[in-house]
């Protein structure tokens, strides 16, 4: 790939790095706190002393009663956490990757 001004770039990587020094914020107002959307929904369900709240929970218990699963898993998963799942696999290469240190001297 050429530039307009004919070098060649491939392979470069200077495009992609971010304008801000190592260690410091791309972002650092962040976004505004009470504004993402479990905040949102919070304050919707707080409203009108949990009454909002307390529907949907009679709504999802109802329909629970009702067979439809994906409530009654909802429920259980709420009340007593999640079912934990075990799961095996079979690993053929390890890669070590260092992350904040250095490698041992010996590597």
């Amino acid at each position: 790939m050429r530039s307009a001004a004919g070098g060649d770039h491939r392979g470069s990587t200077g495009n992609l790095r971010p304008p801000w020094k190592p260690g410091e914020s791309g972002n650092p107002k962040g976004r505004p706190k009470g504004t993402g959307l479990a905040d949102r929904l919070r304050a919707i369900l707080e409203k009108d002393d949990g009454r909002v709240a307390d529907a949907l929970v009679a709504s999802a218990t109802k329909a629970a009663l009702k067979g439809d699963f994906r409530f009654w898993k909802e429920i259980v998963d709420r009340v007593d956490g999640p079912i934990k799942q075990r799961v095996e696999a079979e690993v053929r290469q390890i890669r070590v990757v260092y992350e904040d240190m250095e490698p041992p001297e010996d590597e």
